[in-house]
């Protein structure tokens, strides 16, 4: 397995914090460890592994970026910082970091949902595309599930009030929810909402491709209404990703900036839905 990125602490101020005190001093304690024993160290016998800090709730975003990035012997070890969902959006957060910092990553490197896992939950994949896509919009260079797949034992329709067990783990005893549940004594395999909902991004966005300004003129709640685009380096392909919270059918016209694509006939997304629209070059004038 090859290894590109490096975290040295995961949840410290949300979780661990409140059991061990001297976590209070952590970001003095990753400084001292990455400018005399992490930094030099990996500089040496892996140069391609990049560091991440925080690896914490978004709302410490700001907070991170200012403690790591403002010392620069410090910083030249810090490729970016790891996000988690946990506590909120705090996209405005997120934002002003990539904009201030613009040549560092931001990975949100953990997401899921609990507990347990429910079978073909809408509102879970929702909160997928909503924290995705924001995320995205905001200026996060990439995006990780918690779990990939997760075990269940004879479940079958499961509730939110009764959801399958997958835990215990180290905060819940019911566990976490996963794009994919394999039920090992049912012999089935279970494709979740949020599965499908990753692929919008992970199956058209293409690495390399740029995030360009999406405007969308639409009809009914626009507020219910948002997309995130993206233009190839290598060629003029325009992916755009839009996402229908509301409970009406909206149709609207797509503009999107840095590429002369511009809808010539109004389209429409159904309610509660993500849609993909993909425009290869030769399409665009």
């Amino acid at each position: 397995m090859l290894m590109g990125k490096l975290q040295l602490q995961c949840g410290s101020r949300s979780f661990l914090y409140k059991r061990f005190s001297w976590l209070n001093n952590q970001l003095e304690l990753i400084d001292v460890h990455l400018l005399y024993v992490a930094g030099p160290q990996l500089a040496v016998t892996h140069p391609d592994v990049k560091i991440l800090a925080q690896d914490d709730n978004k709302e410490l975003t700001l907070h991170y970026a200012k403690a790591m990035f403002t010392d620069p012997e410090v910083s030249k070890f810090v490729a970016g910082l790891g996000l988690h969902w946990y506590t909120g959006d705090w996209f405005d957060e997120v934002e002003l970091v990539s904009k201030m910092h613009s040549d560092k990553l931001l990975i949100a490197t953990e997401a899921c949902v609990s507990p347990g896992a429910v079978y073909d939950s809408w509102s879970r994949g929702f909160k997928y595309a909503h924290d995705i896509m924001g995320d995205l919009q905001a200026g996060v260079h990439g995006w990780v599930d918690w779990n990939l797949v997760l075990m269940v034992q004879n479940c079958t329709n499961p509730t939110e009030k009764i959801p399958c067990i997958t835990g215990p783990n180290h905060a819940d005893p019911v566990g976490d929810d996963a794009p994919i549940i394999v039920d090992t004594v049912l012999q089935k395999i279970h494709y979740q909402v949020p599965y499908f909902v990753i692929g919008h991004f992970s199956r058209y966005v293409q690495p390399g491709d740029v995030r360009v300004t999406c405007n969308l003129q639409g009809d009914g709640d626009s507020n219910a209404l948002s997309c995130v685009a993206f233009l190839s380096k290598e060629s003029k392909r325009v992916t755009v990703i839009l996402l229908n919270s509301g409970d009406e059918e909206i149709k609207f016209n797509l503009n999107v900036t840095d590429s002369n694509l511009k809808s010539q006939n109004p389209s429409s997304i159904s309610p509660h839905s993500i849609q993909t629209i993909v425009v290869p070059d030769d399409l665009i004038p």
